[in-house]
């Protein structure tokens, strides 16, 4: 049987439910700065910057990236993600000061 992923409520077949999909994907400037200080060798700067890669964990890396998560919810705690949503985005709900995020 399926149950809302948030709250647990058994979602019996023909019963109401929504799928709700997050997708995290990194965005991309045409124009990329060049990644190192004056006068330093431009592969030297990409060499840097994939052994910086090789050293970090694939998932990780790859979140960076792109990732996705899908849920299932119930009408009720749909409603109560929406409405969190909504209000942290718009500055309502802080979730982190601004300072925490860069």
């Amino acid at each position: 049987m399926r149950k809302c992923q948030c709250c647990g409520v058994a979602l019996p077949l023909g019963s109401l439910f929504y799928q709700c999909q997050v997708e995290f994907v990194s965005g991309y400037d045409e124009e990329q700065p060049y990644l190192g200080a004056a006068g330093e060798d431009e592969n030297e700067d990409i060499n840097s910057l994939v052994s910086r890669l090789c050293e970090q964990d694939e998932e990780q890396v790859m979140a960076e990236v792109y990732e996705k998560m899908e849920f299932v919810l119930c009408a009720s705690c749909r409603l109560q993600l929406a409405s969190k949503m909504k209000r942290w985005l718009t500055g309502g709900d802080k979730v982190k000061k601004q300072s925490d995020c860069h």
